[in-house]
């Protein structure tokens, strides 16, 4: 019995220095391959504060609420960041450059007249 709690114990110990040393080991290689990652665009570093948040949520009572902050969110976008993009052959499918096949919204609302079909985008460039 005794040797069998030892055996366990050493086990125990063995995976407890064995999960430390491939953390350490993952956290080595994470900051080794920082240097060689690209740099962030501009769409993922800009701040917009036309976002929907939490706080925001007493402000919306309507589908029309929303749409009007959306509105606002795509007007800043349009002003903080599509202007600021380069436009041109090389960014075709560069979500946030003006023309592109790629360019948002992803998604269209129909006015009237029933939808014949639906899409979503889940993710773009």
């Amino acid at each position: 019995m005794r040797s069998a709690i030892s055996l366990l114990g050493r086990a125990a110990l063995v995976l407890s220095f064995g999960g430390v040393a491939f953390a350490l080991g993952a956290v080595v290689m994470h900051n080794l391959a920082a240097p060689s990652r690209p740099e962030l665009q501009l769409w993922h570093t800009e701040r917009l504060d036309a976002e929907f948040t939490a706080e925001r949520a007493e402000e919306i009572r309507s589908f029309e609420d929303y749409r009007r902050l959306e509105d606002a969110l795509f007007a800043q976008l349009d002003r903080q960041v599509v202007a600021r993009v380069d436009t041109g052959p090389a960014n075709d499918l560069v979500r946030y450059s003006a023309g592109s096949a790629a360019a948002y919204p992803a998604y269209q609302v129909l006015e009237d007249g029933e939808p014949k079909t639906v899409w979503t985008r889940i993710n773009g460039w």
